[in-house]
Formats: C-alpha cells, sequence, structure tokens
C-alpha cells in the first residue's frame, strides 16, 4: 500500500510538469527570452514524493532545450534563469550538470556572474580565502555546499569556479587592478582544487591545476597596457592568463554540440584571445620601432611598417610570413591609426604639454625618468590621481633621455574592441536593470546613471558600430575599418 502511496505521488509530481511545458510553448510565441513560469521550488520538493532527482531529470528536459534555442536566437537576457537551475538543484542536491551548466550559461551567456557564484556555492559551499592574497583556500564548514562531499565529480564546480573568475569577471574588471585580483583568486581556487581533489581519486579533474594555478595566484603584474612589449615577467604572466583562458574554453568548445550557443560562443573567444595575442605582437614591435627611433613618427601603414621594421629590428621575414601576422582571426583586420586623423593639430600639441608635465612629477617623486607612460600611471594611480586620458588609437611614447613625450598611432584590433565593448555594456545594462527593474530605454540613459554611480563612462571607438534594443535589453556591437 505505501509503494503504491508513493507511485501515487510521483504521477501527481510527474503531471505538474504539464503546466511548464504548456507555459514553455506560450513563452516560445508569445514573449521571447522570458521563462514566465518556472514552478515554486518548495512546491516542487512537496510534490516530488521523495523522487525529487527524477523530477529534476524531467524539468531539466523539458526546459534545457528552451533556454539553448532562446540563446540560439542571440538573446543573452533570460528571466528566471538563475530561478531555473535553483529549483532543479533544490530537487536534486546533487545533480552536478545543473550547477555547472547554469552556472556557465548565466556567466558566459547571460553576463550574469554574480548570480552564477551563488549556485555554485550553493553546490560546493563557501570558499574562505578566495580574495585574500597569500591566503590558502579552505572551505567553510558553517556553510558547507549541498552536494555530498565524496561525490566524484564535484570538482567540477570548483572547476566553474575558477572559470568565473578567470574568464568572466576577469574580463569584465573595468581597471588592470581589479583584473589581477580576479586572475590571482581564480589560481588561489585552482591551488586548492589540486589539493581538495586529487587525481588519484577524481581521475577526470584536469591535471594543469598543479602547473597553472600557483602561476595565476602570483600574477602581481600589468596585463592591461596602452601599448609596448613589457618587461618579461608581464609577457609571462599575461601568456599565463591567455593559456588559462583556452583551457577554459577549450573544452567549452569541444563538448558542446555543433550548433550550439554555448559553442558558438566558445569558438568566438577562443578567436578572440588569438586575435589580442597578435595583436599584442604587434604592438610590442611596433613599440620597438619607435624606440629605435630618434624622433618617433608613426608610419603611414602597417605594412609600411612591417617592411621597414624587418630590417631596423634584425627580424628576418619575408612578406608572406609578415602578411599572416596580420590575418585576423576574428576576419575583420589590425590597423594602424594614425594620430592627425583623431586629434587636431592643437589638441595634439596640448596632451603632449600635459603628458609632459606627469613625466617630470615622475621625475621629482622618483629621481628618474620614467620607462614608459604606464609607469606615471601606476604612480599616479597610488596617489589618487589621473593622468589625461588618450583617445582611442592614440599611444604616448616617452623618451628615455629627455623625458619628452610624442603621440604616435597604436595597432588596433576592431573585432577584439568590439567584443569587449559589447560584454561591458551588457554587465551595465544588467547592473541599470537590477536598480531599476527594467531595461535603460537607450544607452544615452545608460551613461546618466552610470554617471550618477560614480562609474567611469564607456567610450566607443569610431570602428565600433553599436545597436541597442530597448525591449530586450540586447546590445551589439561591430567591428569596422577606422579608415
Amino acid at each position: 500500500m505505501r509503494k503504491l502511496a508513493g507511485w501515487l505521488a510521483f504521477l501527481l509530481g510527474a503531471l505538474a510538469l504539464f503546466p511548464l511545458q504548456g507555459a514553455i510553448d506560450r513563452v516560445r510565441t508569445r514573449r521571447a527570452s522570458s521563462l514566465l513560469y518556472m514552478p515554486d521550488r518548495r512546491l516542487m520538493k512537496v510534490v516530488s514524493c521523495g523522487y525529487g532527482p527524477v523530477i529534476a531529470d524531467l524539468v531539466w528536459v523539458q526546459s534545457i532545450n528552451y533556454v539553448i534555442e532562446e540563446f540560439g536566437t542571440g538573446a543573452t537576457h533570460i528571466n528566471h534563469l538563475y530561478d531555473l537551475f535553483d529549483t532543479l538543484t533544490e530537487l536534486d542536491p546533487n545533480f552536478i550538470d545543473a550547477y555547472v551548466t547554469g552556472a556557465m550559461f548565466l556567466s558566459a551567456l547571460a553576463q550574469e556572474p554574480e548570480r552564477a557564484l551563488p549556485l555554485l556555492e550553493k553546490g560546493q559551499g563557501h570558499l574562505l580565502g578566495i580574495e585574500i592574497d597569500g591566503a590558502d583556500v579552505r572551505e567553510d564548514r558553517a556553510r558547507a555546499g549541498r552536494v555530498a562531499p565524496d561525490h566524484p565529480e564535484r570538482w567540477r564546480i570548483l572547476h566553474e569556479t575558477a572559470a568565473t573568475h578567470l574568464v568572466t569577471l576577469a574580463g569584465f574588471s573595468p581597471s588592470d587592478k581589479e583584473r589581477q585580483e580576479e586572475i590571482r583568486a581564480a589560481g588561489r581556487i585552482l591551488v586548492f582544487g589540486a589539493k581538495r581533489y586529487p587525481r588519484s581519486r577524481c581521475p577526470s579533474r584536469p591535471e594543469w591545476y598543479e602547473s597553472v594555478g600557483p602561476k595565476l595566484e602570483r600574477a602581481p603584474v600589468r596585463l592591461a597596457r596602452r601599448g609596448g612589449p613589457g618587461q618579461g615577467s608581464e609577457r609571462g604572466s599575461r601568456a599565463d592568463w591567455r593559456l588559462a583562458q583556452k583551457l577554459v574554453w577549450g573544452p567549452r568548445r569541444d563538448f558542446s554540440p555543433e550548433g550550439s550557443p554555448m559553442r558558438a560562443v566558445a569558438v568566438k573567444r577562443l578567436a578572440e584571445i588569438d586575435a589580442t595575442e597578435k595583436l599584442e605582437d604587434l604592438e610590442g614591435d611596433l613599440e620597438r620601432f619607435y624606440a629605435a627611433q630618434p624622433l618617433p613618427a608613426t608610419p603611414p601603414s602597417l605594412l609600411a611598417f612591417e617592411g621597414p621594421r624587418s630590417v631596423c629590428l634584425g627580424l628576418d621575414r619575408d612578406m608572406a610570413q609578415l602578411r599572416e601576422q596580420l590575418e585576423d582571426p576574428l576576419k575583420v583586420g589590425f590597423f594602424l591609426v594614425q594620430p592627425e586623423s583623431v586629434l587636431s593639430r592643437a589638441d595634439r600639441a596640448r596632451f603632449e604639454r600635459e603628458l609632459e608635465a606627469t613625466v617630470f612629477d615622475f621625475l621629482d617623486a622618483t629621481g628618474a625618468l620614467p620607462a614608459s607612460i604606464e609607469k606615471v600611471e601606476e604612480l599616479f594611480l597610488a596617489q589618487g590621481r589621473s593622468i589625461p586620458r588618450l583617445p582611442h588609437g592614440v599611444d604616448a611614447f616617452v623618451s628615455p633621455r629627455t623625458g619628452s613625450v610624442s603621440l604616435v598611432g597604436k595597432v588596433v584590433a576592431p573585432a577584439v574592441d568590439a567584443a569587449t565593448f559589447e560584454r561591458a555594456i551588457a554587465r551595465r545594462v544588467a547592473g541599470f536593470r537590477s536598480r531599476n527593474d527594467r531595461w535603460p530605454t537607450s544607452l544615452e540613459e545608460l551613461e546618466a546613471d552610470l554617471a550618477r554611480q560614480g562609474s567611469a563612462p564607456i567610450v566607443a571607438p569610431r570602428w565600433i558600430r553599436v545597436s541597442y534594443d530597448a525591449s530586450s535589453g540586447e546590445c551589439r556591437a561591430e567591428g569596422r575599418a577606422p579608415f
């Protein structure tokens, strides 16, 4: 009799899924990008009558295809997305895929990493020491996770936590300092993961935790720059970060079905990383090109710069090799901006005077001329000051002998800039909605809201075409040639 009662209760729980499917079908035709109905997690626990994992599997099947379809249309905002995965993990606390996939969708597709982290913490538990440099990460026993401590796939939740810090929060960070903090946090999580989930017990856990984690944990140097080759440690830290990003996005691409939105995003992000690496190489070569001239002057184009560069820098490259280096993985191209196309002669002279004044402030404070304008910026930031903000595509070259400043052109990658701008806007649009319970009516309203919050404005370079849909909060940015 008890078995019969149990099965009857289970059937009632399963029948509760029909309203869910009906609502999803209606949403498909009435209102895009919104899960208008998701059974309350408390109600679902009651009607599941002990069959939570089975009900969770059924809800998963009914809902996940819809979510994938919505993201496949290009949408980045789906209402109640967190609630869906919260309910799934409430029904089945050991549902590893729900934690990991939910967090991946929230951070990588919906651009809501602040929602992804609580979902992951629900399964893994609260971790102490993530944000403290030099601290050992440890589990908070008072706030343990819902997943069984000895679950063989539990490491995947920690992996996604590190990935959220590494590729989403670090990418969103408005300053280099904050980006470094997120990267170091990811490194500390990986170091903890190597100890907490040894491969002897979790053989499917990636083996690179032991090698990559400590490098990221010790990343104290600048990762973003106005241009230039940087010091060896800077190049090494950037390379470590790029490698770690590839180790996250590579499996997301390889294990996502063909045609899925996650695979498309992963393919694009990997191409962005490759394009960024090429861009940084070109920036470094251009910096050396400028340094070799008595009076730095911007070459007329990248190919004109590439030709004499091979002689000036002693690089043995034929034209085919040079053209291959200039091939953009994102198919838009790399371009050398001419300062006179961005600044008038009077504005250029004014910027050079103001920047030279900051250089000699640096000399007074340190007793030496700066190696680059970045060193001046670092000192000023530490003092709570700022240096004049140069337009996109223009860099400042500081003479190491005289301290004079020359404005020179920079190499730009419009497709990389567009992707970065699009994610930054999506992040701020989501923030606006969380504060105002609606989408901004325009990007101008968003900018005014950011000003009230004390946030720096986001200025799109002229080689980015931006479109915004106020009805859905979707923003699209497209890179194009700047000329």
